[in-house]
């Protein structure tokens, strides 16, 4: 949870369409722009993972406007999400639609997306949120995450908002290797790791979205 967040609830909105003006709004706009035209980018390689990103980004922001994040953090949120697994771009084909399990071999050349998407979206001037996102949403609470093993509030808020909506969607959605897990398994591993591997109010947040709102992928 991002201790220093501490704003009114704020509606579901993309940022294309959050109301900025001016300079900073142009910028804002420019930098949405960007932003899609990288996720189309990776869509024509592999269509799997932006629809992936897409959904993400979905569900993260509406974690975030549940724990009450400004207009401007959602943006934010959306544009990290929707960019979270660009890295994939440096990944050879085959890895990525492997029909089969992965070799450790495999999953070591995967694991280089987080900071391949990192030096992407570091030549576009986002916001730091965006650049956190992209590089830490495989991290876990405990260290046990990568690139970097980092732990607790060592990782930032955006990412650890997208590392649940990440494994969510995933686990909800068919990969090459195996069918769809269902967004009920998916909900069980979240609780389990609830404290422990993922940040627990976003945890309890998602968990309601799913259980007592209309949210669905």
């Amino acid at each position: 949870m991002a201790d220093a967040i501490v704003h009114p609830s704020a509606p579901l909105v993309s940022g294309a369409n959050a109301p900025e003006t001016g300079v900073v709004g142009s910028v804002g706009i420019a930098r949405e722009r960007v932003a899609a035209a990288l996720s189309a980018a990776i869509g024509l390689r592999d269509p799997y993972t932006v629809g992936h990103m897409q959904r993400v980004a979905d569900l993260a922001c509406a974690i975030g406007s549940e724990l009450g994040c400004s207009e401007t953090e959602v943006s934010v949120l959306r544009i990290g999400a929707c960019l979270h697994d660009i890295g994939k771009l440096h990944i050879p084909l085959e890895v990525l639609t492997s029909p089969a399990p992965l070799s450790p071999l495999e999953y070591d050349v995967l694991k280089q997306h987080a900071h391949a998407g990192r030096a992407v979206v570091g030549c576009v001037g986002f916001d730091r949120g965006v650049d956190d996102a992209v590089l830490q949403h495989h991290e876990r609470l405990d260290g046990s995450g990568y690139p970097d093993g980092l732990r607790g509030t060592a990782i930032a808020f955006e990412a650890r908002i997208v590392a649940v909506a990440d494994v969510v969607e995933a686990m909800s959605s068919p990969r090459p290797y195996r069918a769809a897990l269902g967004v009920p398994a998916a909900l069980r591993e979240i609780e389990r790791g609830r404290g422990r591997l993922y940040d627990p109010d976003v945890v309890d947040v998602c968990l309601h979205l799913f259980f007592t709102t209309t949210f669905r992928f």
